[in-house]
């Protein structure tokens, strides 16, 4: 197995500024982490990845070109839960600290190993098997036991393909002494399916087919074990309660056009919940691609990253296992197409999307930069909300940023991120200032035909340093695809303008501008290039995360 700490590089820490134009009265420059409950790692490979979830690519030049890790980052190296994708087919599932294999994890065997459909799921220390853990071959045989350095060595139970058990001490991978049931501590099973089963290891078949093998308490299954499904899918991992509750695998067998196919992660009650991984195996569309991101209750939820065999990749957000908020596709070729998802379908480029030239997420190691260094990524606009310093702005404005500056009046500010919103695509900061001016929100609801005025830096401070404001009227009560927190507008959005207000007569926020419809999009939809058609984040969206922090 191989030791990820020999060879991944201790990115050294660096510092990285994104400048971006604040509104109304003020500028700010931002940079920002998003994570496991982590946020996503920075889009520029030249931040500190630093308390995030990100993805690392070895580069193209390097001996390990091909694989793939995606997962947590602690000061630039592997640290929490994450995958390691080898290009030979092997992955390893589970912990990292300090960038070692550290705590439980899973070791799945590749087509060029010599073990080709072993599975090993258990405790890791320095890299190696070390610890409690379940070794289910190949051809059936499943060893429960204790290892040490990689190997069986301790009390075990192997259980033999054909029924037979084994109980005894291993030593340096090879079988010693026999133990009876007494006093290896792990005792039989009752041969009775209707007896009491605790405490003991054994193989409960049902009566549609189903079985179980593996370890019981309280009459449940509990602990170590492997499910076997009539159809030939199976399950691997850690069982509580008689339910799927900790990591595992379920490997697809059957007939459904799955076959092949692996789920892999952390589970709860009997659904994959938190963070996991599809691969597919299988021939067609899919044959080679990975998905690897956040679960809630069976389906992908949150940050994700979707890899294809061809070199493209996805990362963004998902909602019921298709993608839906914030994301961007990165091209093998080169090219960058970003903006927002709804219920998988891409719908609005973001009115500041990052740049084509702007690198995808970890596609090589962060290269070292002067620390006093300040690299522009993207830009746009925000307003205050309160006067002891709190600031709306756009959740994709400081997405991919590491410090936060609000510039204002002269000074420069630094500033805390206090919460974000992907899918409304909002974020509260915090800066030790007292604005000149707070902008109320509006009490009432917004009204169709209602002159509105947007106010922000399109463009950044390329045009000027002076605030731009344009004028128009509510054009639809509601956003692209009948999206009731957002309305629609004919006032002009450029890049620079998200996370500006949109106030009315008597300046109110009615909403924050948040994004235009994308030209190849409309043409390709509807045949014609879109014309005043931009949308704006409703303010009783807004409302609702001031009052969930007290603001």
């Amino acid at each position: 197995m191989v030791n990820l700490a020999d060879w991944m590089p201790i990115m050294q820490p660096r510092t990285k500024v994104l400048f971006i134009a604040l509104l109304v009265m003020f500028t700010m420059n931002v940079v920002k982490a998003q994570a496991d409950g982590l946020p996503a790692c920075p889009t520029d490979v030249d931040a500190l990845w630093d308390n995030c979830i990100g993805v690392y690519e070895p580069k193209p030049t390097s001996e390990f070109s091909g694989d793939i890790y995606r997962g947590g980052f602690k000061a630039d190296v592997f640290h929490g839960h994450g995958g390691y994708f080898y290009k030979n087919g092997e992955v390893f599932f589970g912990t990292y600290v300090d960038g070692r294999l550290e705590g439980p994890g899973m070791y799945i065997y590749g087509p060029e190993s010599g073990y080709f459909g072993d599975r090993y799921i258990g405790q890791f220390v320095d890299g190696e098997r070390n610890g409690q853990g379940a070794y289910f071959f190949a051809d059936g045989d499943i060893f429960i036991g204790r290892f040490v350095n990689g190997t069986r060595d301790g009390p075990g139970t192997y259980r033999f393909k054909d029924g037979a058990t084994r109980h005894g001490i291993w030593k340096e991978g090879k079988f010693t002494d026999a133990l009876t049931s007494a006093t290896s501590g792990q005792k039989d099973c009752p041969a009775s399916p209707t007896a009491y089963f605790d405490d003991c290891f054994g193989t409960f078949a049902f009566d549609e087919g189903d079985k179980y093998i593996g370890q019981f308490q309280d009459d449940d299954f509990h602990g170590l074990g492997a499910y076997y499904f009539p159809d030939g899918d199976m399950f691997f991992g850690t069982f509580r309660g008689g339910k799927w509750n900790g990591l595992g695998i379920y490997a697809f067998n059957s007939n459904d056009g799955s076959d092949g196919d692996l789920q892999i992660g952390w589970y709860s009650d009997g659904e994959i919940d938190g963070e996991g991984a599809y691969i597919f195996n299988t021939g067609g569309e899919w044959a080679g691609d990975i998905f690897a991101g956040n679960h809630k209750d069976g389906k992908a939820q949150g940050l994700g990253a979707y890899f294809h065999q061809n070199g493209d990749k996805f990362i963004g957000t998902y909602k019921g296992d298709v993608r839906h908020g914030p994301g961007a596709v990165y091209f093998a070729d080169g090219d960058v197409k970003s903006g927002i998802w709804q219920n998988g379908d891409f719908q609005l480029a973001s009115a500041a999307s990052p740049d084509a030239s702007t690198a995808p997420p970890a596609a090589t190691p962060p290269a070292t930069v002067a620390a006093d260094q300040v690299l522009s990524a993207s830009s746009g606009s925000g307003f205050a909300v309160s006067e002891d310093g709190f600031v709306i702005t756009n959740n994709h404005v400081i997405d991919g940023c590491q410090d936060v500056y609000l510039h204002y009046e002269g000074q420069k500010f630094p500033a805390t991120i206090v919460t974000t919103d992907p899918l409304n695509d909002l974020a509260l900061l915090k800066a030790d200032f007292a604005p000149g001016e707070v902008l109320p929100l509006a009490e009432a609801r917004p009204e169709l035909l209602q002159d509105i005025y947007v106010a922000g830096f399109p463009f950044g401070m390329g045009v000027s340093s002076t605030v731009k404001v344009t004028k128009g009227i509510i054009s639809s009560l509601t956003g692209f695809g009948n999206n009731f927190s957002e309305v629609q507008i004919d006032a002009a959005l450029q890049s620079g303008n998200s996370g500006g207000p949109i106030v009315d007569d008597a300046g109110n926020v009615i909403g924050v501008a948040v994004a235009k419809l994308d030209v190849e999009y409309a043409l390709e939809k509807f045949g014609s290039i879109p014309e005043n058609t931009n949308f704006g984040i409703k303010s009783s969206v807004v409302k609702s995360i001031l009052d969930s922090y007290g603001v």
